[in-house]
């Protein structure tokens, strides 16, 4: 059961520091919209949890953002399509809405390549989708996308854990397993991406937020065995499917993503031997 907003402020509202141990046990169990910006920026380094260090913090980020150039002529054309491709899913952005979270998307993908000096990759369009729906502010969702950045960098590299699942989904799916080998899918082709953009593309908006309430909290370490998760939860749809289909079929899934995470910790909790 989610922790109540009440639970929340009593953490976030203390005077002089915020008990990151407690907040991140509160945000196991899912965190309230009304205070996911605030926990999630907490989560992820952006905001300080000492109080005294809050506003030093703020102008110094502000500060690196405000210095970073928001264009980048060799890959705006492929940011803006990016971002056009990934209205979140479940949702109908319109207006000005749309535009504002377009715009900050944009800006802060360019100052963070600009600020790397490194090459656009699509799968940054991704990962700072969820934390575009979380965070308002776009120096915040700057900080907060640097943050998600370096803990992807910590990850093992794509094709280790795509390794990874492929053992679990032998492990855990064997019929699965051989039908896709049947159909001759390659699994590596249909994991990479939800590895390298942590679903953000695959699920309905809501239900990613949920499973960044959990990466945040837990770890990103999960995201192998929700991968699996997810797969058993489609698994008789999929064993009806042929090659094309299966492929595409798993390009968007609806599922109950707090089961998939239930699930998910169940798979980890049994694979320790197997890995």
């Amino acid at each position: 059961m989610t922790a109540t907003v009440e639970e929340y402020r009593d953490v976030l509202d203390h005077e002089a520091f915020v008990d990151i141990d407690k907040l991140k046990e509160l945000a196991t169990m899912g965190v309230p919209s009304e205070v996911r910006e605030e926990v999630w920026l907490l989560m992820l380094g952006v905001v300080p949890t000492s109080k005294a260090m809050l506003m030093q913090k703020k102008r110094i980020l502000e500060k690196e953002y405000q210095a970073l150039p928001k264009t980048n002529i060799e890959f705006s054309r492929q940011i803006a399509f990016d971002v056009q491709r990934q209205v979140p899913q479940g949702t109908s952005p319109q207006g000005t809405k749309q535009l504002n979270l377009s715009k900050r998307v944009k800006n802060v993908l360019t100052a963070y390549i600009n600020r790397q000096m490194i090459d656009y990759e699509s799968s940054f369009a991704h990962l700072i989708f969820p934390l575009a729906l979380a965070i308002k502010t776009e120096v915040d969702l700057y900080g907060a996308f640097c943050g998600t950045m370096e803990i992807m960098k910590n990850l093992e590299p794509v094709t280790a854990r795509s390794s990874q699942c492929l053992a679990l989904f032998r492990a855990h799916l064997p019929d699965l397993h051989q039908h896709f080998e049947d159909e001759e899918v390659n699994f590596n082709t249909c994991v990479s991406p939800w590895l390298k953009g942590l679903m953000s593309l695959n699920l309905q908006a809501d239900a990613v937020l949920i499973l960044w309430d959990a990466y945040l909290s837990k770890g990103f370490w999960i995201h192998p065995y929700v991968c699996i998760s997810c797969l058993n939860t489609v698994k008789e749809d999929l064993e009806e499917l042929e090659q094309q289909d299966i492929q595409a079929y798993l390009g968007f899934l609806n599922v109950d993503v707090e089961q998939v995470l239930v699930e998910a910790e169940d798979y980890y909790n049994t694979s320790q031997s197997l890995l």
